[in-house]
This record gives structure tokens, sequence and C-alpha cells, in this order.
């Protein structure tokens, strides 16, 4: 708290707001210890990494290639390492014997605890590679090239289709940063834009006039399996995985409309609490789609901090012209419509 706070880490902060409203829901919910606990281990966990953050800035010394090299051995050491995975799924399936029976879809998780957890992870690594070479490097790059290349092939792996959704929603995102910014070489642009487009394009027309390529997509997207036909793909069948979890949050929310139910807790948690009889050390949930269970936890009130903190957020980076932050953030807020991970510790 004594440290100045950097300008592009002063955005971020503002999520306390919502987290000290949280405080009110979760003595008055279901589970208040569990909620008080988890509301205190994740903002000493974000104050640590606030804290870090502000620190690197603020020192003279720091050379900031140094820190571009240290995400990028970040990762190269988790895309190479699911990489080297591969050939061992006893290590890197979720289920070895119901992906290599071919009944079902891949759930690759690499060389981390759940594919989900994979797909996101290396979707927002994917998105800080191509931010950092599309506004600093400006330039082909093998190195770069081979890590996405990599990172796609990785995603589809996992059979994550938040992953995937994320991913084309940022990869979209991130060249209308690109083409704020007046210090990117205008040919520069040029190229990337056209590359994307020819890419969108191709991809396009595989998914439409190739039916093997439709039916893999589709499969994916609704995690079917292998005999089933493109076909039948609807946007309901789609997301009709989350729609139990949706509707449940909705029930939950108007029980208690204006201040929710608490902090990452439902009704079984407080079963939890009741029976522990004393500390409770992991208690974790699924809620689904952020904006369903923000309300359902912290009611209406809560609704209307944590969007304002987000509107205040992207608008102050975009002040701040912090556009990689932005957008890997854009990229991991996405990511929430699947799966509500961004209060998830464990996740």
């Amino acid at each position: 708290f004594s440290l100045r706070t950097s300008k592009f880490v002063l955005p971020l902060l503002g999520i306390f707001a919502y987290l000290f409203y949280m405080i009110l829901p979760s003595l008055q919910g279901w589970a208040p210890m569990i909620a008080t606990f988890k509301l205190i281990f994740f903002s000493m966990t974000y104050m640590a990494l606030a804290y870090v953050s502000s620190k690197a800035q603020a020192d003279g010394r720091l050379d900031m290639r140094r820190l571009r090299s240290m995400m990028l051995a970040f990762a190269i050491v988790y895309v190479g390492g699911s990489l080297l995975v591969y050939p061992f799924p006893g290590i890197s399936q979720m289920n070895e014997s119901f992906a290599q029976s071919g009944a079902g879809t891949s759930l690759y998780r690499g060389m981390v605890n759940h594919s989900q957890t994979m797909g996101v992870l290396i979707c927002c690594f994917m998105i800080f590679l191509l931010g950092d070479l599309f506004f600093n490097l400006q330039r082909k790059d093998k190195l770069y090239t081979c890590l996405l290349l990599c990172g796609l092939f990785l995603i589809g792996k996992t059979s994550s289709r938040t992953a995937m959704g994320s991913l084309l929603a940022a990869v979209m995102f991130l060249p209308y940063n690109m083409m704020q910014v007046k210090g990117v070489n205008s040919r520069w642009k040029s190229k990337v834009m056209s590359t994307l487009t020819t890419v969108t394009i191709l991809c396009a027309a595989a998914v439409m006039l190739i039916p093997s390529v439709r039916n893999r997509v589709a499969r994916t997207a609704m995690k079917w399996s292998r005999e089933d036909s493109a076909a039948e793909f609807s946007l309901e069948q789609a997301v009709s995985s989350r729609m139990g979890l949706v509707d449940y949050s909705l029930y939950l929310w108007k029980l208690k409309p204006t201040i929710g139910w608490g902090f990452q807790v439902d009704p079984m948690s407080g079963e939890l609490e009741k029976k522990s009889g004393g500390l409770v050390f992991s208690a974790p949930i699924e809620k689904g789609v952020w904006m369903y269970a923000i309300l359902e936890e912290g009611g209406a009130v809560g609704m209307v901090l944590f969007c304002g903190w987000l509107a205040c957020l992207f608008w102050m980076l975009y002040r701040r012209h912090a556009y990689i932050t932005a957008s890997v953030f854009f990229a991991f807020i996405v990511s929430n419509v699947g799966e509500f991970s961004i209060f998830a510790m464990s996740y």
C-alpha cells in the first residue's frame, strides 16, 4: 500500500469496489465463512500481483525487453512442455482410455490439471504473443509463428469451445486496437490486415465447402461423437451444456435480487460449511456464465459495480495506450462467458 501504483496497474485495482461490496452479501449468504476466506485469498493474491507489477514498472533499472523475454519464456515452457507430453496420454489426457477408444472428443490437458484450464491459458499466451508481434516487433518472427501454430494445435486438442471462442474474439479485437496506434508502421498494418483477411476467408471457405472440416467444427462445438453429422448443428444445441447453470443462477437470483448470496458459494457450500465442524480449505464450485453468476452472487448492485469496473478498465487502458493488456484481458473476460473462472483460485 505504501508503493505508488503504476498508471497501468491502477485500472485493475478498480475491482476492489466490487470485492469490498461482496463482504455484505457474503456475510448474509449461504456460507459466510467459506465466502469470507475466498474473498481474503483472492484479494491477497491480487494485491501481490499488483504490487509486483507496480514495483517492476517503478524500477528505473528494469529493461522492459527482459520482462518481455520472461513472458516469452513462460509461453515456451507451457506450449513446448504441453507438446512434449503429447505421446503420453496417461499424463496429457483427462481420460486417456476414453480418448484412445475414439468414443468422444479429445480432452487434452497438456502439462496442467484440466483441459479447460489448458485451453484458456494457451489462448491468453497466444493473444500476448500476437500483441507483442503486432505492436513491438512489427516483423515476421519464426519463434513467434511456431509458438502460435503450436498453440492453435493445442487448443484444438483440448476441445475447449471456451478457449476457441475467446481466441477468435480476441484475434478480431487485436487488429482493431492496432489500427488506433500511430506508432505502428502503416506497411506493417496493411500486411497484418491482409494476412488476417486471407486466413479468415480461407477458413470460412473450408468450413462451408469441405464436409469433413464442417463436421469436425460441428463436433468440437457440440462435443459430439464421430458418427454425428453437422446437419443437426444449431446455436441452441451448442450452448445447451451451460443452460442448466444459467437457469439455476437466474432462479437463485430471483430469490434475492438486490444483494445476492455471497462470493463464490452456492447452496452446497452452505451444507458443506454446516457439516464440516471446522475450517473448510477447499470448496470448488462451477457457475458457468459470468453474467448470471455475478447476478447470483452479488445481485443487481454487484452486477452494476462489476460492469462499471469493466467499462472504466477498458476506457482507462485505451487512454493510457495499454493495448496488449486490454487485448489479453478481453480474451480472459470472453473466456468467462463459457467458464466463470476469474475468481476461481484453483482454476
